[in-house]
């Protein structure tokens, strides 16, 4: 199964939405433990956040990166 953290953004009424483009994805690697892909998530989050207006993010599994992916984690 692929692991990969789909970004969110405040859109422009206030909810929020996720993050297009290539910094609204990040591909983690599926043999951590749920732990280490927060902890790796939440550090991109912190590169990405001088260049970008990024306030959460979703741990998704899947095969591809779609909509009807499961989240595992949401913060």
């Amino acid at each position: 199964m692929k692991y990969y953290v789909r970004f969110m953004q405040e859109g422009t009424t206030g909810e929020l939405v996720e993050r297009l483009g290539s910094d609204g994805v990040f591909v983690l690697d599926g043999r951590n433990s749920i732990g280490t892909m927060i902890r790796d998530a939440r550090r991109r989050m912190v590169q990405l956040v001088s260049i970008t207006d990024i306030v959460g993010f979703k741990i998704m599994q899947g095969s591809r990166f779609a909509n009807d992916n499961k989240c595992v984690y949401s913060e």
